[in-house]
């Protein structure tokens, strides 16, 4: 049974518009989940994969000051064609596949996922995958280079060299995904639910090498850049005006998705002040004197607050807040609530944050 006509390709994308996405997309970070499934499953069809071995993760970390831009080779994030997973449920439904295959397809219409790929063994490459609507029950993949055999999908031809993703254990086991490396850092792949090459289509998707924008970082990401030597100290007139500013929580970015979206979480205005400059929140926090000393800005007010600033570039900022000793962080329960979101010292704690420039 099939849902279309096998030959039958939509929208009438040509070769060299495929080639023209693809180097797009290779130059452009996360431009292919963007993407709908028609021109994901064009890019699939007319673009050869790379190696297998081009899906290991080695775990580099790279900051890219130009770009502001961190790549963080922990894992490949995932995220399925927005348009996809639209009927999923009938589509399941009607191919009669039963109701662990319906509860199955239901955990993954969130479309929020991870998958790292540790090393190859006997041809097959071998990782750990996170969905995060199985509760993060981790799967175990093995991956495999196989050559299509028919042409009975519009995204792929028969002859196709494709990467064939099973997994080893349950509630996975019924799920397989054809994926295409199409650079060193974006993949592309449709996930079925049945049995290789025979399964029902569920949905597209698209890998990308973990990356994410300075707005994004993580706590490691925030040590390095505050104490590392691409930031110095702003003088006053380089701070004036309004800024917006990302609070940095996740510590250990090698395992969670938690950062990628990390919103604009209060706003503030450097004013000009007889000592420089006054900084005036608006989530109501009161103006905080800004001192400038030879290591950073620093901001201090009568609650015993201390936020210590440096600059990246006229648009950024980096900082970070130090409290004294506060009587609540004494229970030990609410230290461990904070643990993991901000760094508790032995007479208080800080937390990080990102400012942004509005302009």
């Amino acid at each position: 049974m099939t849902e279309y006509e096998p030959l039958s390709v939509e929208g009438g994308l040509m070769a060299d518009n495929v080639r023209e996405e693809v180097l797009r997309g290779a130059a452009t970070p996360d431009e292919f989940s963007t993407q709908p499934t028609q021109q994901l499953q064009a890019v699939l069809r007319d673009t050869p994969t790379l190696p297998l071995e081009t899906l290991l993760n080695h775990g580099g970390v790279e900051i890219d000051y130009t770009k502001r831009r961190i790549w963080r080779d922990c894992f490949w994030k995932g995220s399925f064609a927005k348009d996809t997973l639209l009927g999923w449920e009938e589509r399941v439904r009607t191919a009669g596949l039963g109701e662990d295959v319906s509860k199955t397809a239901a955990v993954y219409a969130g479309g929020s996922f991870w998958k790292r790929f540790d090393t190859i063994e006997d041809n097959q490459a071998l990782g750990y995958v996170v969905n995060y609507g199985l509760n993060c029950l981790p799967g175990r993949p093995v991956v495999t280079r196989v050559s299509y055999p028919d042409n009975n999908r519009k995204y792929l031809r028969a002859g196709d060299d494709v990467l064939l993703l099973n997994y080893t254990n349950d509630p996975y086991r019924m799920v397989y995904d054809l994926i295409k490396v199409i650079d060193q850092n974006n993949c592309v792949g449709v996930m079925h639910l049945g049995r290789f090459p025979d399964g029902l289509e569920f949905a597209t998707f698209v890998m990308a090498r973990d990356n994410y924008p300075f707005e994004n970082m993580s706590v490691p990401d925030h040590q390095a850049i505050f104490n590392g030597d691409h930031v110095r100290v702003p003088a006053p007139a380089e701070i004036a005006g309004a800024w917006e500013g990302h609070i940095i929580f996740v510590t250990r970015p090698d395992i969670s998705l938690l950062n990628q979206l990390n919103p604009v979480a209060f706003r503030l205005r450097f004013v000009p002040a007889t000592s420089g400059a006054e900084a005036r929140y608006q989530f109501g926090l009161g103006a905080k004197q800004v001192q400038f000393t030879g290591e950073y800005a620093e901001l201090i007010d009568a609650g015993g607050f201390r936020d210590e600033i440096r600059l990246i570039d006229n648009n950024t900022l980096i900082g970070q807040l130090i409290t004294g000793t506060e009587a609540w962080l004494s229970d030990s329960a609410i230290r461990a609530a904070l643990d993991g979101y901000l760094e508790l010292r032995q007479n208080g704690f800080a937390f990080y944050y990102l400012l942004t420039r509005v302009v």
